[in-house]
């Protein structure tokens, strides 16, 4: 009973599938999709296991018992386009001629599908398939099989059985059309009406003219009228394409097959039509494809040929597999010299190669040995390298080249060889080198600059300490008082002076930034402590010009900006000096503070002077402009708001103005904000200059002045003179004071640092190593004003640095500070 249902089953069946070579998932995919479709299905993983399934059924079916089936239908899938992918399509046909096998390609291999239909494949598929469609193929061929075999049967039965004959012609899925001699239509299959859109009532009778365009319409009864005279066919037996036309007067491309049968006198002709839209879409498609092939592969020859790069392509071995034109070019080497025969090895200098193998054995734990490796082995292992090499031409020259190397795989992703890119930097490496020759050019000049300025600071200097000293020295001489007119041209000495070493200072300052070597130190700043300093120093000029100074310090008490404290008191000065300096007659001149940001606060100052026309504003940072404010009267540089702006650009802020004409300028700073600060208080003030009625001292305290100036040493004298406290001993020689230093021992030396025969650093050192002097204070008293001279001053072990010219007070002032600190540290060494 059991068989008996397994045969039932069996002879539902539309047909016997063989898959092969299928991926294990869609494999099981299809068999559940065609076994619901009526289909047995049967894989093989192989080609060859396909090969002996087809051999083993077909050897049943002919035998005896019939046990089986073969397979009428093969379904192959094309991997990799292999020749024996190809070659297995026509074994099979081979074995059994009567099976269709359907190719199933990946669009990047759309040539095998026409390869395979020359092998003798009955259709083919694109992957991804669609399984619907497969099954459209699939139906088709076993509707073909039927219908070849009812085609056997009907021209064997064909007088005998007119109703098998019908049967058969109504269920084929090609068109079967009949029509007599004048072409009128006499059967009209349901395939036909499918294709053509008509009911088979609509066409028997007509003319089968009506399913066809012009011009085949027009001559259509005069081919068979010619056939019919002449016995010559053009299209009887043979198959051709055409087209046709539907009801609504669409045509559409047909396969037409044409027979004829003779009953009596009376000829018949049969015609076979099948839809091929869907297969000339597929084909328009591999013609398609085939030219986009085409396409590429003319683009990728541009590429490798007009390329300005070197383009070397090697197989994993590193035998070069590509070498275009380009390299021929560079390279001097014939593509048929490389190809084939060499490897990159031969273009490479061999230091460079064998330095590469230690960095790269050094880098990755192991031995690397100098060969082909070392240039792919980073690509290798998934990771693209570009670096510079040095490329050997045939001629022996060499020429720099910037390498890039990466892997070359297959469309499975597994690496094929490996690809080599090269660039020719030549150009840009001579211009790197002219680069770096005005860079060292520059550094050189900046240098002597460096030099020069130091230089003309100190000759500078020197002398204006003795103008400056003197000149202090007089105006508060009060054994000696000046007349009116004496004090007044005094005081245009002091003035001419102290404007002469202010623009010494500021020439110096941008020098520092310019060249770079300026160092800030950034710290959290609270702002109402550098301001208040500030106006320490601004309010004697506010209250001779006659400004009213506005600064809201409850706004700002506790704010604190990311700034080096010195450089901000510096731009502050400056600004609020000009706020007060090009103000009006009793003016104001205004300082704000507002956060603007989370980050960021700014700093305002404002005057209600004659404002700054918008045409001018650009050159206001420039060093050196002063806007024509030289015919005002007001004494500047015009360098302070240059120095300003760099300085708050290299503490990360920045600087700009508002300006009205008639009305006043703002200028405003923005810088980074800080922690907050509490309420600020007053710092304590430096130690005053001493008077002789204020210091009683126990005994006179000794200073030894050395200097090889005789002007400064007679300044020093006559400065010391209202100081009855303090005895001076000077020399013009650094072994001289040294001799002196160990006789009297000083309470305090002050030390020039350029002195003949032995600087001043060099005496320090020998004072250190003597047990008389080891302990005794010694002070710096140079021209030399820059900021890297005084720091290295005070790493040298001086314990103050003084630089010329001074103020007389300020000198003092240094003076007791240090005595002061000695005296209460008498156990303190240099």
């Amino acid at each position: 009973m059991e068989n008996e249902q397994t045969l039932i089953a069996a002879r539902r069946r539309k047909g016997r599938v063989l898959t092969v070579a299928m991926d294990e998932y869609f494999a099981a995919e299809l068999r559940i999709f065609l076994e619901s479709n009526r289909y047995a299905v049967r894989a093989a993983e192989t080609q060859a296991e396909a090969l002996e399934v087809i051999r083993s059924d077909l050897k049943d079916f002919l035998g005896p018992k019939r046990q089986s089936a073969f397979p009428h239908v093969v379904l192959l899938n094309i991997r990799s386009g292999l020749d024996s992918e190809i070659d297995f399509i026509a074994q099979a046909k081979s074995i059994c001629p009567v099976i269709f096998p359907i190719a199933i390609v990946p669009l990047s291999f759309a040539e095998m599908a026409v390869r395979a239909m020359e092998a003798g494949a009955y259709d083919y598929l694109f992957r991804p398939v669609e399984l619907q469609d497969l099954l459209t193929r699939i139906d088709r061929c076993f509707e073909k099989i039927e219908l070849e075999k009812a085609f056997s049967k009907a021209e064997a039965v064909r007088r005998k059985s007119d109703f098998r004959y019908r049967a058969l012609v109504e269920n084929v899925v090609d068109g079967i059309v009949t029509i007599d001699a004048r072409g009128r239509i006499l059967s009209f299959n349901p395939a036909a009406e499918r294709i053509f859109g008509y009911k088979a009532w609509e066409a028997i009778g007509k003319n089968v003219s009506l399913l066809m365009p012009e011009p085949y319409r027009s001559e259509h009864d005069r081919y068979i009228e010619n056939y019919l005279n002449t016995g010559v066919a053009k299209i009887i037996g043979i198959g051709r394409e055409t087209v046709g036309v539907r009801k609504g007067g669409a045509t559409f491309p047909i396969d037409l097959a044409v027979s004829v049968m003779w009953e009596e006198d009376s000829p018949c002709f049969i015609g076979i039509v099948r839809d091929i839209t869907e297969s000339k879409r597929s084909q328009d498609a591999v013609r398609q494809s085939e030219e986009r092939l085409s396409a590429l592969s003319a683009f990728q020859n541009a590429i490798l040929n007009d390329a300005h790069n070197t383009i070397i392509a090697t197989d994993l071995k590193g035998t070069i597999t590509l070498f275009n034109k380009t390299s021929e070019k560079m390279l001097g080497y014939a593509a048929e010299e490389m190809v084939g025969k060499a490897t990159p090895e031969i273009i490479h200098d061999r230091r460079e190669v064998e330095l590469r193998a230690e960095e790269l054995s050094r880098e990755y734990g192991r031995t690397m040995e100098p060969g082909f490796g070392v240039f792919v082995l980073k690509a290798s292992l998934g990771e693209p390298e570009t670096r510079e090499w040095t490329y050997m031409r045939k001629d022996g020259s060499r020429f720099p080249v910037l390498l890039s190397v990466s892997s070359l795989r297959d469309a499975a992703g597994k690496d094929i060889g490996y690809l080599g890119v090269g660039s020719d930097i030549s150009q840009r490496k001579e211009i790197e080198s002219e680069i770096k020759k005005a860079k060292e050019s520059a550094e050189s000049a900046n240098q002597a600059k460096s030099v020069f300025l130091a230089n003309m600071s100190h000759e500078l200097r020197t002398p204006m300490n003795a103008i400056l000293g003197f000149s202090q020295l007089l105006q508060s001489d009060p054994d000696h008082p000046l007349t009116t007119a004496q004090t007044e041209r005094l005081g245009e000495i002091l003035k001419a002076g102290d404007h002469l070493l202010e623009l010494i200072n500021e020439v110096l300052d941008l020098s520092r930034i310019e060249s770079g070597k300026l160092v800030l130190s950034l710290e959290s700043v609270p702002i109402h402590e550098v301001l208040m300093e500030t106006m320490v120093l601004i309010e004697p000029l506010a209250q001779k010009m006659g400004v009213r100074m506005d600064v809201d310090f409850a706004r700002i008490a506790d704010r604190s900006v990311r700034a080096d404290r010195v450089r901000l008191r510096q731009i502050l000065l400056n600004l609020l000096s000009n706020a007060v300096k090009y103000n009006k007659p009793r003016g104001t001149a205004t300082l704000e503070g507002k956060q603007t940001s989370a980050k960021s606060y700014r700093l305002c100052v404002i005057d209600t002077g004659p404002g700054i026309p918008e045409d001018q504003m650009g050159k206001l940072f420039e060093p050196f402009s002063r806007l024509n404010a030289e015919s005002s009267g007001v004494e500047g540089t015009g360098i302070g708001l240059t120095i300003s702006k760099r300085l708050v650009e290299l503490m990360g802020g920045s600087i700009g103005l508002k300006s009205a004409v008639g009305k006043g300028t703002e200028f405003f700073i923005d810088l980074s904000l800080a922690e907050k600060t509490g309420p600020g208080k007053e710092t304590d003030k430096v130690f005053s200059t001493a008077k002789k009625d204020e210091m009683e001292p126990e005994r006179r305290a000794t200073l030894l002045y050395v200097d090889d100036d005789e002007a400064n040493r007679v300044l020093i004298e006559h400065i010391l003179r209202r100081r009855p406290d303090l005895r001076l001993i000077s020399t013009p020689q650094a072994m001289m004071g040294i001799d002196l230093a160990r006789a009297h021992r000083p309470d305090l030396i002050l030390l020039d640092l350029q002195l003949p025969h032995m600087d001043g650093f060099e005496a320090l050192e020998l004072l250190r190593t003597y047990e008389e002097t080891r302990g005794i204070p010694v002070v710096a008293f140079s021209a030399y004003a820059m900021e890297a001279d005084i720091k290295k001053g005070l790493e040298a072990g001086f314990i103050r640095y003084i630089t010329k010219p001074f103020k007389v007070a300020d000198f003092l002032r240094t003076i007791d500070d240090v005595l002061r600190l000695a005296k209460d540290n008498p156990a303190r060494s240099l």
